[in-house]
């Protein structure tokens, strides 16, 4: 879901896809090409980024 928020773009996902993103972009995953995060909560999610980092968090939580 896109939405703006005080002129700045915001787009809502998953935890396990924002949790994977933020690992990658500013995390212990930034020097890899590749990253695969696993939640287990309530439920089991996963994110994963192959090849390096995804071009907007929307297209990663499509």
């Amino acid at each position: 879901m896109h939405r703006t928020v005080d002129g700045l773009p915001v787009v809502l996902g998953g935890d396990a896809v924002a949790m994977t993103l933020a690992e990658h972009w500013h995390g212990a995953a930034r020097p890899y090409r590749n990253a695969l995060c696993l939640v287990v909560s309530t439920g089991v999610g996963a994110g994963l980024v192959l090849a390096g980092p995804a071009p907007s968090a929307h297209a990663a939580a499509s």
